[in-house]
């Protein structure tokens, strides 16, 4: 068996609580039947091994006729650093990779769970690993999972456990000189000490609350080697001029100071993420950063503008989602010829955008949802050939927009205004023939402002315009969306008629149309249609309810008079 199919076994075959929980007992007590005093202990420790057989079998032997209070500090110590005997039986696929495969491993254990695949691929390659092989690899060993919309990087708790033990081998006496340090008290340890050390590549300092004792920056003068640093919570006194010039990446999070010093060597870095600052301007005048590509100042509250763009060349991604204090983006932007993502989501007081804006040609993704004090978008906004997805809900915006600019959108348009915009859709909207999301939610639209020509738009298969106050539907438009599949017009509480149907629909969300009096005839459907008409008060048609192609009506029974559910 090879040692990918050793580890596939004991992730994929995993235990249910109660079974769980029977396995450990086996093992612990050489009995199925549990003592009464070591039930909690007991649930806390097949809840960490998350119903993995190996380590329950594993570690319930180590137990066995051992007092409660070694079970405590057993279990203490294991979430520490692991038993020896789980580690030799999980470290079977670790041994099989090559050099630098381990190293993105152990890199991964120690900084980079929970964050996205693509930024730590940025910043693994940026180290000088070949990291899209080296994911790849750890994802066929069953020691790393990429889930969820964003991708993240999830380990088992042991197998994370296990890289971090590794590490810790590498001199368990001292921190100094070990590779990656994340644990509080070695960082402390390693910073507090007066010795050079060359062995540190990576430090994690993190912390729930300010720390009342500050660090002095002088400490970081002696880690010369030092490419990844992660700290939250921590107020660095001094000239950050100490920090490594080998810096790749610096998280810091809560950063106290209201500018970053100009001192501070960057020539190297590539991700700058120093979200919930207190920086009202980053650094004044041009620095020059040839090799960063992401910037995350998120969630900064005092920060009012953006730097000079021109010593950022190689910029992919620009974060400054719910900034409430930006006034404005610098006019640099526009030499930013590599910047892909611009969220500038919730930042209110921004009511401009510069009109460089549209000389982003490698720009997919921007997102001003919530910049409710912006005034337009710029005029030459359809330059941005290759804008895949616009998100401007709840813009004020004064004039309308031409959408016949956007020619070349092929995937998502998100659209809102605010009660006293001047016009929601114009008819030029029919020029965006490559739309496949129309999202309208919550944007006070009325009877009048869905143009007719929305049924020219051949590629929807997505249409939301939920919570909104119109009482009709253009029905005549929507039976031409041929590729249109979900409509929804939940919590539309004017709106009394839904006749007609496209053609190739698979759902329909109408939740709370509490004014519904009229439904389509899917009568003659020859295919299976959902509905969701639950706080819909009406009687249902009689041709709804007989046709042998609603696949689900789910009705609420309150306001459904024939019981239907």
């Amino acid at each position: 068996m090879t040692q990918a199919a050793v580890l596939w076994r004991y992730q994929v075959n995993k235990l249910n609580d109660w079974e769980s929980l029977e396995l450990f007992n086996l093992h612990a007590f050489k009995t199925t039947i549990l003592p009464d005093d070591y039930l909690e202990l007991s649930k806390g420790i097949i809840a960490y091994f998350e119903g993995l057989p190996l380590a329950l079998e594993v570690f319930g032997g180590h137990l066995v006729r051992r007092p409660r209070e070694q079970w405590e500090s057993a279990f203490k110590r294991l979430q520490q650093i692991p038993d020896n005997q789980i580690q030799e039986q999980l470290k079977i696929s670790f041994d099989g990779l090559d050099r630098d495969v381990k190293r993105i491993f152990l890199h991964i254990a120690c900084f980079f769970v929970g964050m996205e695949n693509d930024l730590v691929r940025i910043m693994l390659n940026d180290c000088g690993f070949y990291s899209e092989i080296g994911i790849n690899v750890l994802k066929e060993s069953c020691l790393l999972k990429v889930k969820g919309m964003n991708n993240e990087l999830v380990m088992h708790n042991l197998v994370l456990d296990l890289g971090r033990a590794i590490v810790h081998e590498e001199s368990p006496q001292n921190p100094g000189m070990r590779s990656l340090l994340w644990f509080h008290e070695d960082v402390d340890y390693v910073l507090q000490n007066d010795k050079e050390t060359e062995a540190i590549e990576g430090i994690s300092l993190v912390l729930s609350t300010p720390k009342e004792t500050k660090i002095r920056s002088t400490s970081f003068a002696r880690i010369n080697n030092l490419r990844l640093l992660k700290m939250n919570n921590v107020h660095v006194t001094g000239s950050l001029e100490h920090l490594s010039n080998q810096l790749r990446w610096l998280c810091w999070h809560h950063y106290p100071l209201k500018y970053l010093q100009s001192n501070f060597q960057m020539e190297k870095l590539v991700v700058l993420d120093m979200r919930c600052s207190k920086i009202d301007t980053l650094w004044e005048g041009c620095k020059f950063l040839k090799s960063s590509k992401i910037l995350n100042l998120s969630h900064s509250n005092f920060l009012k503008g953006t730097m000079d763009f021109n010593g950022v060349p190689m910029l992919e991604t620009l974060l400054l989602e719910g900034c409430p204090s930006l006034l404005e983006v610098h006019s640099s932007i526009g030499v930013l010829v590599r910047l892909a993502h611009l969220n500038l989501k919730g930042c209110k007081e921004l009511k401009n955008l510069p009109y460089s804006i549209c000389m982003l040609n490698s720009l997919g993704y921007l997102n001003l949802i919530g910049c409710s004090n912006l005034d337009r978008l710029p005029e030459n906004i359809g330059l941005l050939k290759n804008l895949t997805s616009l998100h401007i809900d709840g813009c004020n915006r004064s004039e309308p927009i031409n959408y016949s600019r956007f020619l070349s959108i092929p995937s998502c348009l998100s659209l809102g205004r605010s009660p006293d915009s001047t016009r929601f859709l114009p008819n030029s909207i029919s020029c965006l023939q490559s739309l496949t999301v129309l999202c309208a939610n919550n944007c006070n639209v009325s009877d009048g402002d869905i143009p007719m020509e929305i049924g020219i738009l051949s590629s929807l298969t997505t249409l939301d315009f939920g919570k909104n106050i119109f009482c009709f539907l253009p029905d005549c438009s929507l039976n031409l969306l041929s590729k249109l599949e979900q409509l929804v017009v939940d919590q539309c509480e004017s709106l009394k008629s839904l006749s007609e149907l496209p053609p190739n629909i698979k759902a329909i969300s109408m939740d709370n149309c509490v004014s519904i009096e009229r439904l389509p005839d899917v009568s003659s459907s020859k295919k299976s249609i959902l509905f969701n008409l639950q706080k819909c008060s009406f009687v249902a048609s009689n041709n709804m309810l007989k046709s042998n192609y609603v696949k689900r009506l789910r009705i609420d029974p309150q306001s459904n008079p024939l019981g239907i559910s």
